[in-house]
C-alpha cells in the first residue's frame, strides 16, 4: 500500500490499557520503519514510545511524565513530518523531537496490537488509523473528539424602542359650536365665554 511508503506518517488509536505488563507491547508496528510502543521499563510503565527508523538510525522519543491510566479509554497519536516526531495524548502534544531523515521503506507488514512472535498489547484497541501524512494538532483533536473552544460573538445591545407617542385629545377651539340647554330649549353658542345662564 502507498500509505506504507511515505516520508510522513501519523498513527492514531483509542486504547484501554488493562495492565502495565509485557515486553515492549506494540500498539502499531511496521518493523524497520515506525512503531508506537508501550514503554515497559520499571518506574516508567504506562508511557508511550515512538520509534522512527531512517536508513542510518532509529530515533526514539518517549512520554517522560505522562503515565497512561489503567482501565480508561485514552486517545493516543504519533506523527512524523520528515523532520519532527511528536506524541499526543488526548489531543495534546506530550513529547517532541527533531528527527531528520527519510522513513525506511521495506516490505514488512503493518501489525496492530503485537508482533508475530508476541509482545502483545494487554488491553483493548479501537479506531486505529494510519495516515501517510503528519496530521496537525487540530486534526488529531478532531480524531480525539475534542472540540476547540468557541469564542462567543459580541452580544448586541438591544436598541431602545421609542416610547409610543401620545396623541392629545382635540381641544375644542374657541369658535366650536356648543349646544346648551337654556330654558328648556337647545341653543347654539358660537362663543361659550359670552353666554350666561338664565334661571
Amino acid at each position: 500500500l502507498s500509505i506504507l511508503h511515505s516520508n510522513k506518517v501519523t498513527v492514531a488509536a483509542w486504547i484501554k490499557l488493562l495492565s502495565y505488563s509485557g515486553e515492549y507491547p506494540r500498539i502499531v508496528s511496521k518493523l524497520g520503519s515506525y512503531e508506537l510502543i508501550m514503554y515497559p521499563v520499571r518506574a516508567g510503565e504506562g508511557r508511550l514510545e515512538w520509534d522512527i527508523s531512517n536508513p542510518n538510525s532509529v530515533d526514539t522519543i518517549t512520554t517522560a511524565a505522562n503515565k497512561l491510566p489503567l482501565n480508561t479509554w485514552t486517545h493516543v497519536a504519533a506523527t512524523y513530518d520528515g523532520s519532527v516526531s511528536k506524541i499526543y495524548i488526548n489531543g495534546m502534544v506530550v513529547a517532541e523531537k527533531q528527527t531528520a531523515g527519510n522513513l525506511q521503506t521495506n516490505a514488512n507488514p503493518v501489525l496492530i496490537g503485537g508482533l508475530k512472535e508476541g509482545r502483545y498489547f494487554n488491553g483493548v484497541l479501537d479506531d486505529v488509523k494510519i495516515y501517510k501524512t503528519a496530521l496537525s494538532q487540530s486534526q488529531i483533536q478532531e480524531l480525539a473528539g475534542i472540540t476547540p473552544p468557541v469564542v462567543p460573538s459580541p452580544s448586541l445591545q438591544p436598541s431602545l424602542s421609542p416610547s409610543p407617542s401620545i396623541t392629545p385629545s382635540p381641544v375644542p377651539s374657541p369658535n366650536a359650536n356648543v349646544n346648551l340647554l337654556i330654558n328648556g330649549n337647545f341653543e347654539q353658542a358660537n362663543h361659550l365665554s359670552n353666554w350666561t345662564c338664565q334661571g
